[in-house]
């Protein structure tokens, strides 16, 4: 089950299984992007694909948007295979880009993300 939260700026991605949190991802929202600071997953439920769920749900929330994360240089074919490119690195640390769908930066409704649970 998924949980949205919504803070202001910030949104939250909880992937639940019963009682407990598996997975999660946090966005904060820029001027003129958004920025995935997080997505992990709990050790002992990695390889089951639901990183990628985060992200796509991630995705199809704010892909209208430009849309950054830093990322381990192991982790970036991962990225590149959901259309996110690399744009610099350093010591390992990889900044990665995905262009938003209308080919600029735009607004996104809050209320269209309020905190609901899927």
């Amino acid at each position: 089950m998924f949980e949205v939260l919504v803070n202001g700026n910030i949104t939250e991605y909880l992937l639940w299984d019963i009682s407990q949190v598996i997975g999660r991802a946090i966005v904060a929202e820029q001027k003129n992007n958004v920025k995935i600071k997080l997505i992990n997953v709990i050790n002992f439920r990695r390889g089951e694909g639901l990183g990628s769920m985060l992200l796509d749900r991630v995705v199809y929330d704010f892909g209208d948007r430009d849309i950054i994360t830093t990322t381990f240089s192991s982790r970036v074919s991962w990225y590149e295979r959901r259309g996110f490119i690399k744009m610099a690195e350093k010591n390992s640390i990889v900044e990665m880009f995905r262009k938003g769908s209308r080919g600029e930066s735009a607004e996104v409704s809050v209320s269209s993300r309020a905190s609901a649970i899927y």
